[in-house]
């Protein structure tokens, strides 16, 4: 899976852009969002039903809008 690993420096707006922009893929940035929150949910378990695999094959067919393709909870 690819990554973006200047993930964590960009809030939503500005992953909304480069999307927009096409500097990086949603792929990319769901990748990113997904090993994060692989990282981080352990100590806080906040992530009950992860369902990576349901939003990696969404990336794909997303409508257009203004934060399309930004990964959220």
């Amino acid at each position: 899976m690819q990554t973006f690993k200047e993930y964590p420096q960009y809030d939503a707006t500005g992953l909304a852009q480069l999307v927009c922009d096409k500097e990086v893929t949603r792929k990319e940035i769901l990748g990113a969002a997904i090993n994060l929150a692989q990282v981080v949910n352990p100590k806080i378990n906040a992530i009950i039903n992860p369902l990576f695999k349901r939003a990696q094959q969404a990336a794909d067919n997303l409508p257009q809008g203004a934060f399309s393709g930004v990964p959220f909870l």
